[in-house]
């Protein structure tokens, strides 16, 4: 079963799902001795992630404002410590940053989409 940190986390501390391996890029620093599926099936990867997206006519004050307190909020240790507890990692990007993962991303689930021949169904 592959499902994300947070929803295996209470499981796996009550005992009742061992983990077997991550599916990110790397290992993660709450479980360093879980391999990754990718150090067994060369180029895999498989991330979660979690964002705020706005409409695209959202004011650019609006949108720098809430990505500041965003920012700010993954910065307080209190929220990285309470995330991590749940095998979340607290990450920030910029903007632009994040606008260029957005369309890494959809073309790396394009791709898959039709590699399985399912983008015409």
């Amino acid at each position: 079963m592959i499902t994300s940190s947070i929803t295996a986390a209470p499981f796996v501390r009550n005992g009742k799902v061992r983990l077997l391996a991550s599916t990110g890029t790397t290992r993660e620093a709450q479980t360093p001795t879980l391999p990754t599926v990718g150090e067994t099936i060369k180029d895999y990867q498989l991330t979660q992630w979690v964002s705020i997206l706005t409409r695209s006519n959202t004011p650019p004050v609006v949108v720098e404002r809430i990505h500041s307190l965003l920012v700010t909020a993954l910065g307080d240790p209190k929220v990285v410590s309470d995330l991590a507890s749940n095998g979340v990692t607290a990450k920030s990007m910029s903007l632009n940053e994040f606008k260029a993962f957005l369309t890494n991303e959809r073309a790396f689930y394009r791709n898959i989409v039709r590699d399985a021949g399912l983008a015409d169904k």
